[in-house]
């Protein structure tokens, strides 16, 4: 598995699979357009501000609980309940891990392991 940097902004990689995963979740969906206008400009404010954005916007952003190094983008909907996960590198990068649709708690669980793993794979 490798990450690759996102041309459109200075601090923003993924990993390799991680847009094949957001198309899927979001094929089907009414308003992908519009999330993804909505994910650009969460991605820009990511990429341009210190880490403090993280707790100045507490609706968009959050740290996750005894998950060290773990973040999570946030996107509530009637429809949808997206979150990506990501974390932060040595060279204070900001490489997104996973997105997926949280439903349950177990939607979270899992895709903690699923980001854990990813963390040790670059």
């Amino acid at each position: 598995m490798g990450i690759i940097k996102l041309k459109e902004y200075n601090r923003i990689w993924v990993v390799d699979s991680f847009y094949k995963e957001l198309r899927i979740l979001l094929s089907g969906y009414g308003k992908a357009k519009e999330f993804y206008v909505w994910f650009d400009t969460r991605l820009k404010m990511l990429d341009a501000k210190d880490l403090n954005v993280i707790s100045e916007f507490p609706k968009q952003f959050e740290t996750i609980k005894n998950q060290p190094g773990i973040y999570c983008i946030t996107y509530r909907n009637r429809q949808k309940n997206i979150r990506v996960l990501f974390t932060i590198d040595k060279t204070n990068n900001r490489v997104l891990l996973y997105p997926f649709n949280e439903r349950r708690k177990n939607d979270y669980i899992n895709a903690l392991k699923i980001s854990n793993y990813r963390m040790g794979g670059y």
